[in-house]
């Protein structure tokens, strides 16, 4: 009898488990994250519950929807967001949220990005102070893990002094001159000031690996794939038959460090055509065109005929360069300034 009344209740606990559900459990947390700023990041956890629930992901309180930066997956029991990270400010608190009709369970994790250290704002190339007076000059810089700040005179690195001051802040270096002034001069009534300008690593679009023309069949899918060299990064435009793509079912366009991307989905034979990517930035333009022909039988790719074009070839810097430049002797101290801090010495 009573083994009777136990196997009764137990069932019974099971059909209630099934019939009303159980609210969504946590099984493992988000951990956090590190990666470099420009890659793809993936943040994990596992929520289960009954019925399956729903997943939501939210970062700074609001929900985040799927799109060319975030691609969310769940299988019931494992969550994953996966963030292409373009910005510094993509890093930070992310929460994984699980609903049903039982209830609600929710898990964090920090997502913390890796940057090489750069000036965003460039310094003036002068500053001018009265013979005597205090200079000061201040920098913005951005670096993850925190770089170590030095200011130079020349090549030689700058020490704490009675008359030099370095005080540096998150994201803000300071340095303070006092007492500012001239070398003594000789007789000779004109002084020469010999700058070092290093070379810049800005430069126009380059193209280093071309697309390839596809022919394919009605409902396949299809991509076209190039590289390209910018600095400041280019903004990327794509073109079929002369009118621009955006971003849509039919088309999905990825961006990965310069690697460009063009994916064309169930292509018809409207499809067919002239495709060109065309890459801008401050400093130029470049492009690149293949073509898509969507008819029979079966996928083949083959080299665009370019007889008109040279070989891609990557991006070398100018080495660095030296002005001179011959000025009269004046009450105002010239300071030159380069990114490279304090590069000037006067003869």
């Amino acid at each position: 009898m009573q083994r009777s009344i136990w196997c009764l209740s137990l069932l019974f606990i099971y059909l209630f488990i099934f019939l009303v559900g159980t609210k969504p459990a946590l099984r493992k947390e988000m951990d956090e994250v590190t990666a470099k700023l420009g890659q793809t990041a993936t943040l994990k956890c596992q929520i289960i519950g009954r019925p399956v629930p729903e997943i939501k992901w939210y970062k700074g309180g609001k929900e985040i929807k799927e799109g060319r930066k975030y691609a969310a997956t769940s299988d019931g029991r494992n969550h994953t967001l996966t963030i292409s990270t373009d910005q510094q400010e993509d890093e930070g608190l992310y929460t994984c949220k699980a609903v049903n009709e039982a209830g609600e369970c929710e898990t964090s994790g920090t997502l913390v990005l890796e940057a090489a250290p750069q000036f965003p704002v460039p310094l003036k190339d002068k500053f001018f102070a009265t013979c005597g007076s205090t200079v000061r000059i201040h920098a913005v810089y951005i670096g993850r893990p925190q770089p170590k700040i030095m200011w130079l005179y020349g090549a030689k690195a700058l020490e704490p002094s009675e008359n030099v001051i370095i005080e540096n802040t998150e994201h803000y270096t300071h340095l303070i001159l006092k007492n500012s002034r001239k070398k003594a001069l000789k007789t000779e009534r004109k002084f020469e000031i010999v700058t070092q300008r290093p070379f810049t690593l800005d430069h126009a679009p380059r193209v280093t690996v071309r697309m390839r023309s596809h022919r394919v069949p009605i409902g396949q899918n299809t991509k076209f794939t190039m590289n390209v060299q910018s600095k400041p990064e280019a903004q990327i435009k794509w073109y079929h038959n002369g009118l621009q793509i955006e971003e849509s079912r039919k088309y999905r366009i990825f961006n990965m460090s310069g690697v460009l991307s063009l994916q064309i989905i169930d292509c018809q034979e409207e499809d067919s055509g002239t495709y060109r990517v065309v890459c801008t930035n401050a400093k130029g333009e470049a492009s690149d065109y293949a073509t898509l022909d969507v008819a029979g039988g079966g996928f083949s790719a083959y080299a665009s005929q370019r007889k008109d074009e040279e070989p891609p070839t990557p991006f070398v810097p100018e080495m660095t360069k030296t002005d001179y430049t011959h000025v009269q002797p004046k009450a105002v101290l010239d300071l030159l300034l380069q990114t490279a801090l304090l590069p000037f010495k006067v003869l």
